[in-house]
């Protein structure tokens, strides 16, 4: 009898000892995996780099220069073609770079081109279409789309010659009316690590005469279809009279991106 005490204390004791090196192994395993999982949380939780923003002077040369190289309404005087491309980047809602006419293209490398150098012959300008495609270029970016218009008609006619791969430019009569005008305000621009966004509010203003032979202006926002104000009297090279017409307009983002130190438009949207 004391022996078979003996033996069913010593099961006893064995069954204690298995389920005590259980107990030990299952908690040595879920330590390990608890500490494999923690060191791969901490590898796996990077800081994140914070985006460098600086503002930048609205009239400062850096600004400026982009808008006035990229936008068609910055210098009417240049636009060699007629009145439908001038407001272009306000008729509609946004533009990335390859939804933009090609004849919209042409003409910002125009107006980009110093043409009183080029050759002239029977008041006709002739300019290799290969110099056109380096200025899109410019402006646009190395990527950039583009098909060579063949013609283009406003206040100058512009054809292309595929033959001697240029384009010839000559001078027309032009019945633009002068005193119809965009009016613009560059309100923020910002510099990140990679782009530059520059927010532009503009105004179009177009001339009325009156039968007293005196001039007044109606005002539209720059889509040049929802009138501000009609039938106004105003200096119009005086920005104390017109800017107050600027917080009943819309405002346009312009996004150019950074690449090795150029800027490239890549877009435009309408943001309120």
């Amino acid at each position: 009898m004391m022996l078979e005490k003996g033996r069913k204390m010593k099961n006893f004791l064995i069954i204690v000892l298995m389920v005590v090196i259980v107990i030990v192994t299952g908690c040595g395993v879920y330590y390990q995996i608890d500490r494999f999982n923690k060191k791969d949380e901490t590898k796996e939780v990077k800081p994140k780099t914070e985006e460098k923003v600086e503002e930048l002077d609205v009239d400062s040369e850096e600004v400026t220069k982009i808008m006035r190289n990229m936008n068609l309404v910055n210098d009417i005087s240049k636009i060699l073609a007629g009145d439908y491309e001038v407001g272009y980047f306000y008729l509609k809602d946004s533009y990335k770079e390859t939804e933009i006419d090609n004849a919209i293209k042409l003409i910002i490398a125009l107006n980009n081109t110093d043409l009183s150098q080029l050759s002239t012959e029977n008041d006709e300008i002739t300019l290799n279409a290969d110099e056109v495609k380096t200025t899109i270029k410019k402006i646009f970016g190395p990527n950039f789309t583009y098909t060579d218009v063949e013609r283009l008609e406003g206040c100058n006619l512009i054809t292309f010659d595929s033959q001697n791969n240029n384009y010839n430019i000559k001078k027309l009569k032009c019945n633009k009316n002068d005193t119809s005008t965009y009016k613009t305000k560059i309100m923020h621009a910002k510099k990140y690590n990679d782009r530059i966004e520059i927010e532009e509010k503009a105004i179009y203003i177009n001339s009325q005469l009156l039968d007293d032979g005196n001039t007044v202006y109606n005002i539209y926002k720059q889509n040049k279809k929802d009138m501000i104000a009609e039938g106004v009297k105003l200096n119009i090279d005086s920005k104390e009279e017109y800017e107050k017409y600027f917080e009943n307009t819309d405002t346009y983002k312009y996004i150019f991106k950074i690449e090795d130190g150029n800027y490239y438009f890549e877009s435009v949207e309408k943001i309120n």
